[in-house]
């Protein structure tokens, strides 16, 4: 059984991220990935890297470039329902249908966490599913999403059974 990653993991996690090159400028991101680095921590946590370069163009505001978005975070800590959650899963599957991949991988690694309800979390990972393997933040997204549901008290496997 695997284990919760610790306080230390998760820095280490980080770290291993900042090493696998991430450099941001201006509104391009380049990355450059380590060769096939792999590394398990103690608590099951594995990452691995691979070496390429690309430019990847970076909304850094996303939340702000999308009405909508900006709208359904004011009132996504309550939304629970199908009719509270439309905008966003419509908004999504709008982005999709003009294949802008980027934009929707840059609205998974701002998600306000604080600003979403449990509905809401599941919402955004549901939505973003039949694209996960064109979005880059798409897993890390599922990580966090799970450990925020964990922490408040869900059984975040069961939830999100069928996605992970």
């Amino acid at each position: 059984m695997t284990q919760k990653p610790s306080a230390v993991d998760k820095i280490l996690i980080v770290n291993a991220l900042a090493v696998a090159g991430v450099f941001f400028v201006g509104n391009t991101q380049a990355t450059e990935n380590l060769t096939s680095v792999q590394h398990k921590y103690h608590s099951g946590v594995e990452l691995t890297f691979k070496r390429e370069k690309k430019k990847v163009v970076v909304y850094s505001e996303a939340t702000n470039s999308l009405p909508w978005l900006k709208s359904f975070y004011e009132t996504s800590r309550e939304a629970e329902t199908a009719k509270q959650l439309l905008p966003l899963i419509s908004g999504i599957k709008q982005l999709f249908s003009e294949k802008k991949y980027d934009l929707v991988d840059a609205i998974l690694s701002e998600m306000e966490f604080s600003k979403l309800s449990s509905a809401a979390m599941v919402a955004f990972i549901s939505a973003t599913y039949p694209a996960s393997h064109k979005l880059e933040h798409w897993q890390l997204s599922v990580y966090l999403v799970k450990e925020h549901l964990s922490n408040q008290g869900l059984d975040a496997d069961e939830i999100l059974q069928g996605l992970v």
